[in-house]
């Protein structure tokens, strides 16, 4: 009888350990992909059903200071940094994909162990990306034109940052850039009701990480972008009749349903 229960004890203890050891690899694998991609393709779901965070949660994210990804990310991330990064450095640039380009402008963009920050290599690596013609970098694209937009490790070039942001719609960052345009009749035609319609998309792109107590430095951006869409939605919407809102409010409805961002410029 006491073997039995001796064996059973022991099963119970193997089994416990090999749960919890499942489990702890189960989490690792998913914060070391989220670390190497993220999910940069458009899933738009029912306008009604999405929260959009408090105006108070935005501006906490936004003047917060980068976080880690705790004690087992944090060693993840120091294996990706010290291992990873300095073989893709080593190989020759042109034989690297665009998924490879933009992970490297990512981590010469944010920084990290023993891998100093440095914005102007970011953007000649995400300009690199975004030019791999068979299968360019969606996230590069955007993030070069932020980085033109912003004059962020290279000169300012509003007009250069909107060829990028016509490639990549589906952001906060291109769909705020173009609203802008509108209301202020740079190089387009001014349109009020345009532009409302696109920052009413523009604030459906909140995201629920605006909630977290540990933000990485792209949710600091996008915080500080959303509270740029608001502040300007708060400011054309004071210039458009009730009927100039509806009309955008339906528009915005009809292009988020339909998962089609037309920002309604063309580039050259």
């Amino acid at each position: 009888m006491g073997t039995f229960w001796l064996v059973g004890q022991l099963a119970g203890w193997v089994f416990g350990i090999l749960l919890a050891a499942g489990l702890i690899i189960a989490f690792v694998a998913w914060r070391f992909v989220k670390l190497l991609k993220r999910d940069v393709d458009l899933n738009l779901p029912d306008w009604d059903v999405i929260p959009c965070p408090s105006t108070e949660s935005l501006q906490s994210v936004a003047t917060a200071t980068p976080g880690q990804f705790g004690l087992i990310g944090s060693l993840i991330g120091n294996w990706f940094f010290r291992r990873h990064l300095p073989k893709l450095l080593a190989k020759n640039r042109n034989d690297l994909s665009a998924w490879e380009l933009n992970t490297l402008g990512e981590a010469f963009d944010n920084g990290g162990a023993g891998f100093p920050r440095n914005p102007a290599e970011a953007f000649r690596l995400f300009v690199e990306a975004d030019s791999r013609q068979s299968q360019p970098h969606p996230w590069a694209t955007m993030r070069a034109g932020e980085m033109l937009e912003d004059g962020e490790g290279t000169p300012r070039d509003p007009d250069g940052a909107l060829r990028y942001y016509v490639r990549r719609p589906a952001s906060v960052s291109a769909i705020l850039h173009v609203a802008r345009r509108f209301f202020e009749g740079d190089g387009v035609p001014r349109n009020l009701v345009k532009a409302y319609e696109l920052l009413l998309v523009a604030e459906k792109f909140a995201d629920h990480m605006f909630d977290r107590a540990k933000v990485e430095r792209e949710h600091v951006r996008a915080a500080r972008r959303h509270l740029v869409v608001r502040r300007l939605l708060i400011q054309v919407g004071s210039e458009m009749s009730p009927e100039q809102r509806n009309a955008a409010l339906t528009s915005a409805v009809a292009m988020w349903g339909n998962g089609n961002i037309e920002l309604g410029v063309n580039t050259k």
